[in-house]
């Protein structure tokens, strides 16, 4: 293709007596053009496919931990179910459980994708202390079959925080799960998992959560999604907790840590109080 851009000059009574003309090949320019359109296009579509695949394996992360209790507690029944003769009270509360944990992955899967499309919050007022103490009992199994001690320190005047409670239950979930599986290979020392919260300020709750465990080597890539230290983690733990303090505008970070293991903290705005 050419294009040709041109000036024609005249007398002072207005004839024409030259023209000048230049012609240019764009045709390179076309072809640069396209070529950037179609890259534009595969990015966008790279893009895309990049985002449902983040948002599948944030899915499959987080619904591990209900389906999983679903299971247990399955067998469980059958147990009771088999005895001679059936404990049929027991086999109910199981079957009861089996119906709250099948919700429970259903509400997961729900907030999940909402926290992906930036959907509302369902936000209240709620105690980080009381949610603490929720998830810890959900995982006492867990903590004393891998010979981990917990300790708290929970003050009673820590301020409610407005807050989504299903979220802030798996951030705290994930969070200590991570801190358990970082002590997986201590031998040489005590195996504690400590959670701390304080008021900060006037208008914030913070919550420490550390371990005793091996540590980070890179802290400032450990809440991008897909990387992790795990040998068969997705890498999708963290980033999933940090989308979750964002959406609530408070701040996840990893803070210095005196002796081995690491320290996490994250605050949350405190809940305002109104009068009708």
């Amino acid at each position: 293709m050419v294009y040709v851009p041109g000036l024609l000059r005249r007398t002072s009574d207005g004839q024409p007596t030259q023209w000048y003309g230049l012609l240019v090949d764009i045709e390179d320019r076309r072809h640069a053009e396209e070529a950037l359109r179609r890259t534009e296009t595969q990015l966008a579509r790279a893009a895309q496919t990049a985002t449902i695949g983040e948002l599948a394996a944030a899915i499959a992360h987080e619904v591990n931990q209900p389906l999983s209790a679903v299971v247990a507690t399955a067998h469980a029944c059958l147990r009771w179910l088999s005895a001679e003769p059936p404990n049929l009270e027991m086999a109910r509360q199981a079957a009861e459980r089996i119906v709250r944990d099948g919700k429970d992955a259903g509400e997961v899967v729900r907030r999940v994708r909402a926290l992906f499309r930036r959907a509302a919050l369902e936000r209240s007022p709620i105690h980080v202390n009381e949610i603490t103490d929720e998830v810890l009992h959900l995982l006492e199994r867990e903590t004393s079959r891998r010979q981990v001690a917990v300790t708290r320190d929970l003050p009673v005047g820590v301020p409610a925080v407005f807050a989504d409670r299903v979220q802030i239950q798996q951030l705290l979930f994930n969070l200590f799960v991570n801190a358990i599986d970082a002590m997986e290979s201590v031998l040489d020392r005590p195996r504690v998992l400590h959670i701390a919260s304080r008021q900060d300020g006037s208008d914030g709750v913070v919550v420490e959560i550390r371990d005793t465990g091996v540590g980070l080597t890179d802290p400032d890539r450990a809440f991008e999604p897909f990387f992790s230290t795990k040998t068969n983690g997705m890498g999708m733990g963290l980033a999933i907790c940090r989308s979750i303090i964002e959406a609530h505008h408070g701040r996840l970070w990893v803070a210095p840590t005196v002796g081995p293991g690491s320290t996490f903290c994250f605050t949350l705005p405190v809940a305002v109080a109104t009068t009708p």
